[in-house]
């Protein structure tokens, strides 16, 4: 990596952090092969998988009627659920990137 250029910064969470100075309009990508690529989406699809559970119970939990915050829970749900929509399109989204990489 360092022959690369590449500066390990740090680990977090189990996530490995490096940098690389931009040269030009060029942004250089850490993932050169496909088979690497592919594994990348498919960690971060199964992050999303894991905490889509989390986010349905939200926006599918119903609201109590007598609560003084019936009105914000409502409007807040609402919010999420259109968050949902958008996070299923990007899961959506990434399943397919990966299958277009494992085409090749």
């Amino acid at each position: 990596m360092a022959s690369e250029g590449w500066e390990h910064i740090g680990k977090m969470g189990g996530w490995q952090y490096f940098r690389k100075p931009i040269h030009g309009d060029h942004f250089p990508e850490i993932y050169t092969d496909i088979a690497s690529k592919a594994q990348k989406y498919q960690r971060v699809l199964i992050y999303l998988v894991i905490l889509l559970p989390v986010l349905m119970m939200f926006v599918v939990r119903p609201a109590s009627e007598g609560s003084s915050f019936f009105e914000f829970y409502s409007i807040l749900k609402t919010i999420m659920g259109f968050f949902m929509i958008f996070y299923v399109y990007a899961m959506v989204r990434i399943f397919h990137r990966i299958n277009q990489l494992t085409k090749k």
